[in-house]
């Protein structure tokens, strides 16, 4: 059997058809279906790289919740780098403008002394700084984030936020003197954070029902869910 003789450029080729009996206008019509032949092939190539590309990127968005809480805490560590100089430059700044205006004891603004009213509005400067910080942290904490990253964030924050609401203690139970802990779950940053929230919960469930029983026994009232009265002495 004879071996196919090794082409290495069009010449070759050229030449090769000619010995087989192709003319040269036949010739350029191998030689351009050849070319489209290979061009195809490497469009075909180049257009199956980004569809894998793009399962990566799918694959890459999914979080698992240890990252989702990761995430979580380092947006309120931006939203409280943010807050502190925001609270202070809305001080500072009312206190620049308010102290510069001369005002009389004798003034009123609305039936109350000037001096009040002006140190009421440095301390409402002050506060619109408090509490415009946190938009602002968030705000750059959304700018270093990818987009898929925080479209995964909203999902997991409704999931999460509705195993809060499931968990949590109920705001009937309160006790004056103890306050309810982390009712909204801000401080949770990490699995061991939730689980501490978890305790916590149940704890301050299991204290609000001793000082209900404990009411109800000194006051005489009824128990609820013990079905008798208790007479007090």
């Amino acid at each position: 059997m004879s071996q196919c003789p090794k082409i290495s450029s069009r010449i070759d080729l050229r030449r090769l058809l000619s010995s087989v009996g192709i003319g040269c206008h036949e010739s350029k019509k191998v030689i351009l279906s050849a070319a489209l032949s290979k061009g195809f092939r490497t469009v075909g190539s180049v257009r199956s790289a980004p569809s894998r590309s793009s399962q990566l990127t799918n694959s890459e968005i999914c979080l698992t919740w240890p990252e989702y809480l990761a995430l979580r805490k380092k947006q309120r560590r931006f939203a409280l780098f943010t807050t502190i100089p925001s609270t202070t430059l809305g001080l500072g700044l009312g206190i620049n403008y308010f102290a510069t205006i001369e005002a009389a004891p004798t003034d009123l603004i609305m039936g109350i002394e000037a001096p009040y009213i002006y140190g009421i509005s440095t301390l409402a400067c002050g506060i619109l700084g408090y509490l415009i910080g946190p938009t602002i942290g968030h705000a750059i904490f959304r700018l270093r984030v990818n987009k898929s990253v925080r479209t995964e964030m909203q999902k997991k924050s409704g999931e999460f936020y509705s195993h809060i609401k499931k968990n949590r203690v109920d705001p009937a139970q309160s006790i004056v003197n103890n306050p309810l802990p982390d009712w909204h779950g801000e401080r949770i940053g990490s699995l061991k954070d939730y689980r501490r929230w978890l305790r916590d919960q149940s704890a301050y469930r299991r204290k609000a029902t001793q000082h209900a029983l404990t009411h109800h026994f000194v006051l005489g009232g009824p128990i609820h869910g013990l079905g008798f009265h208790h007479t007090a002495i």
